[in-house]
């Protein structure tokens, strides 16, 4: 018990997250209905939230034992990780997989480190916050997979896919219609420019961007159904049909937070 608690804690900390999954919802009222105890529904509420007031609990120690197994046992040859900012100022880093995301936490030392940050500002994050928390993350990376970081607009920074260059990841952050690209040929064109339609996305490969003339990269322009206006992403991996729909992944931070909510969590909305 001593790996999952605190002093002398008697209580399983599997007692509600076990029970809680059939139930799909984080409800006392309903996970009390999947408890298989001899006692009356007040009961098992009643020792429901015995369990969460119990100080010998520690919720990040039993959430990074179960981010680490499940690292441990990551038998894909790639990992996604996506970058989100919350509208209550919290900025993640979670595991895309399987059409929804998982938040990053692990202990190093005798520190802990959670894989995201509560801002101490209003606005977007920037890069030396974004910076830290991925430099925290990675000791615990699967050392054979290769990494990709996907973002919308407020990780678009050149120095965040420098990092990821230098980290050896790939990188799929979305940009601004006013970036201006250099194509080999040396002609310059802003993103907004660029003649894009519903169901025929553009793309551009090996060009520059004028801000701090990074490249050689890849850019994308194509249109949001969703949100009827024109997207951009600049990418490390060759821009094509397929990339695009890689880097849309993103997407299921937005499906994740939907499930949390319809299970009584809650909202919280990705910005």
């Amino acid at each position: 018990m001593a790996k999952w608690t605190s002093n002398n804690s008697t209580t399983s900390p599997g007692f509600m997250d076990v029970w809680s999954v059939p139930a799909k919802h984080c409800s006392l009222h309903k996970v009390a209905d999947y408890l298989p105890l001899e006692s009356n529904k007040a009961s098992k509420i009643q020792r429901l939230e015995r369990f969460l007031k119990n100080p010998g609990i520690v919720v990040k120690v039993i959430y990074m034992e179960i981010v680490k197994v499940m690292l441990e046992k990551w038998n894909s040859r790639s990992l996604d990780i996506a970058m989100d900012r919350t509208d209550w100022k919290i900025f993640n880093l979670l595991l895309a997989y399987n059409n929804r995301v998982l938040p990053f936490t692990f202990r190093r030392a005798t520190e802990e480190q959670m894989g995201w940050r509560l801002l101490k500002h209003a606005g977007n994050s920037d890069f030396d916050e974004q910076k830290e928390l991925l430099d925290s993350i990675r000791p615990i990376l699967p050392k054979k997979c290769h990494i990709s970081l996907l973002g919308d607009g407020e990780f678009k920074s050149v120095e965040l896919m420098r990092y990821a260059l230098t980290n050896g990841w790939d990188f799929n952050p979305g940009q601004s219609k006013n970036i201006w690209m250099k194509y080999p040929s040396g002609r310059w064109e802003q993103l907004q420019s660029l003649k894009v339609s519903e169901g025929s996305p553009c793309y551009y490969q090996c060009v520059m961007t004028k801000e701090h003339d990074f490249g050689p990269v890849n850019v994308m322009a194509y249109w949001d159904g969703e949100d009827k206006e024109v997207r951009y992403a600049a990418t490390s991996r060759h821009a094509c049909k397929s990339t695009l729909n890689w880097g849309k992944r993103r997407s299921w931070i937005d499906a994740t937070f939907k499930d949390l909510g319809s299970r009584g969590y809650p909202p919280c909305v990705s910005t």
